[in-house]
């Protein structure tokens, strides 16, 4: 569900982490970047954590096995644009 945005440069080795709460049945309920001063700081960071967090939200609900809810309702998903492929 992932687009990267097209435009973005200079996207090796970035990794933007983000927190995502779920519901039981896989509904996300929120997500959020966790480097929120980079995301002030850094244009092309804050572009492709906005489309890691819209990703997150298009692919609801994830697809988790429920009998784990409490490993996985609250979890932090690194995002890898250089590993998309």
């Amino acid at each position: 569900c992932w687009n990267i945005p097209v435009a973005a440069q200079g996207l090796s080795g970035m990794v933007v982490p983000v927190n995502i709460r779920m519901a039981p049945d896989g509904t996300v309920q929120s997500a959020a970047p966790v480097d929120v001063a980079r995301m002030g700081s850094d244009p092309v960071y804050r572009a492709v954590a906005e489309s890691a967090v819209r990703a997150t939200r298009a692919c609801s609900p994830l697809k988790l096995p429920r009998e784990n809810y409490d490993d996985w309702r609250d979890i932090i998903m690194n995002f890898r644009p250089d590993q998309m492929g």
